[in-house]
Formats: C-alpha cells, sequence, structure tokens
C-alpha cells in the first residue's frame, strides 16, 4: 500500500548527511505541529504519504501554520506526486497557498516524470541526471495508473525552475527565491516522491545528495558547507551579476571578500560580498 509514513526513507537518507534533525510522528503525537513549534527548526521538511491508499493532504490550518512559519523566517521543502492533486480537493489549481507559498502557478496533473534533469549552475541540482524508481508505489493495470503519477509545474516568476523532466523538458521541481532576490522565507517543492531518487547511485544523481543540497540551500550555510551560486549561467558584456556565497564559518562577519575570474579577467577582480539577514549568506 505504498511507503509507510512517517518517512524512514527521507530520515535514512538524512543520517547520511550529517545534518542533526528531529522527526515529528503524526501517528505519536496525534496531531502535526503548530507554527511555534516549527519555529524551533531552520526546516522543515513536510512529508506527504504519496499512496494511492492514503487522502494525506494539507489542510487549512495546516497551510495557515506553514505560511505564518515562513513568514517569520523558516524554510520549507515537500516532494510529493500527490499534494496537488488532493489540496483543496484538487478543484483549486491555482489556490492561494500553492501560489504565494509553493511558488506554483499552475501545474499539470499525473503527466508522469520518469526521470529529471539539473539546471546549469544550480545551486542544488547542478550535473544532476536521475532515473526516478516508483516501483514502491502501486498501479493499477485495468485503468492504466501509476505507480508513477507524478506532476509538472509553471512556477511563479519569483521561483526558479530547479529540475526538468526529462521526456517533456517541462519543470519538475523549484526554489525559492531566485538567487540575488531577497525573501522571508526559503521553499523547495519537488513535484515527484523523494522515495523515487536511489540511495546508492552514483553522487550526484543519489537522495542524499539531493538532501543535502536543499538544506544547504534553505539553511544556507548549514554545518559549514559552503556554496556559491551566480544569478546567470551566462553574461554578455556589459552586464550585472550577482553572486551568492553560504558559508556559515563567516557568519556575523558582515562582509566576504571574493575574487571572481574570467577568460578576459585571468588576474581576477576583487568583490565585496554583503552579509543578508540571514546570518552566513553574503551577496554582492
Amino acid at each position: 500500500d505504498g511507503p509507510a509514513d512517517p518517512f524512514p526513507e527521507p530520515a535514512e537518507a538524512l543520517d547520511q548527511t550529517g545534518i542533526s534533525y528531529e522527526v515529528w510522528d503524526v501517528a505519536t503525537e496525534g496531531r502535526t505541529p503548530n507554527t511555534n513549534e516549527m519555529r524551533a527548526f531552520r526546516v522543515v521538511l513536510w512529508r506527504i504519504n504519496d499512496s494511492f491508499f492514503s487522502d494525506t493532504t494539507l489542510d487549512t490550518p495546516q497551510q495557515n501554520a506553514l505560511q505564518a512559519y515562513l513568514n517569520g523566517g523558516g524554510s520549507l521543502c515537500i516532494a510529493s506526486m500527490e499534494l496537488l492533486s488532493r489540496i483543496n480537493g484538487g478543484s483549486t489549481p491555482t489556490s492561494a497557498f500553492m501560489t504565494n507559498v509553493l511558488q506554483i502557478q499552475n501545474f499539470a496533473e499525473d503527466v508522469t516524470v520518469p526521470s529529471v534533469n539539473g539546471i546549469l549552475q544550480d545551486p542544488i541540482t547542478a550535473g544532476m541526471s536521475i532515473n526516478l524508481d516508483y516501483s514502491i508505489y502501486p498501479s493499477f493495470e485495468w485503468a492504466d495508473l501509476g505507480p508513477d503519477v507524478s506532476d509538472t509545474i509553471t512556477p511563479t516568476t519569483n521561483a526558479a525552475p530547479i529540475f526538468l523532466d526529462g521526456a517533456s523538458g517541462k519543470i519538475a521541481g523549484l526554489r525559492f527565491p531566485r538567487t540575488g532576490q531577497d525573501s522571508t522565507g526559503r521553499v523547495v517543492f519537488l513535484s515527484f516522491p523523494l522515495d523515487a531518487i536511489s540511495m546508492t547511485d552514483t553522487a550526484p544523481n543519489n537522495r542524499v545528495n539531493l538532501l543535502r543540497n536543499i538544506l544547504s540551500f534553505l539553511a544556507p550555510g548549514v554545518n559549514g558547507i559552503a556554496t556559491i551560486a551566480l544569478d546567470g549561467t551566462a553574461y554578455t558584456l556589459p552586464s550585472k551579476v550577482t553572486v551568492e556565497v553560504a558559508d556559515s564559518d563567516f557568519a556575523g562577519q558582515g562582509a566576504l571578500p571574493v575574487r571572481m575570474y574570467s577568460t578576459t579577467a585571468p588576474e581576477g577582480t576583487p568583490l565585496t560580498l554583503h552579509e543578508t539577514s540571514r546570518s552566513g549568506l553574503f551577496r554582492g
């Protein structure tokens, strides 16, 4: 009947990232966490059971709690092939929560996503090419349905795509905000289940590596894992280039001197990045 809830598979991958975490077991607690309980954590990974035999969704109080958490500076990751179909009974594909929180304008339901490719120079998925395995999910041959009922999505203009469906080239994952933009909260949404990504394939194409990258984006500089991101893949001359460096080792310093190199400036160009409201995230 599909994977158990809560999530042993993501927890196993989290163990290997070396990042500390706690699991909120709804079956044990009898409820989902409220905003104040979530605020104790820099990142919330919200698990949706994608089995056909589950009706797990986000009801209005849960949506409100997550939005308040993000408005207070939290970060959210959701990976699900069924949430968009279930939310609000599937009757409002552009609900306020989907647009304002998940940063989705619209979606194509159950079109299937057999594989995904990362985006060039994206801080989360650059260099990734992943075949997705849905074999732990049920299918109904008589209805020609499943096990892959993943969606493709159209992000808002404030979000950046991070995965493309390997078959159609349409978007199957996003991050918010775009590099160089400010936001109170941060979001990563995948329109396919995390369980479909192999634990054992060679990096970067495995679940552990992807989770580590997602957490590094959602909590910049977490555990001293430094990242560098540019706001484009190519630039004309002249152009404005935005650079972001996340490194918790430099948190609180206010400014970070760096040097940028190119084929036209092999000696490098000095640049000072300034710390944003998120400690350890520098931009210039």
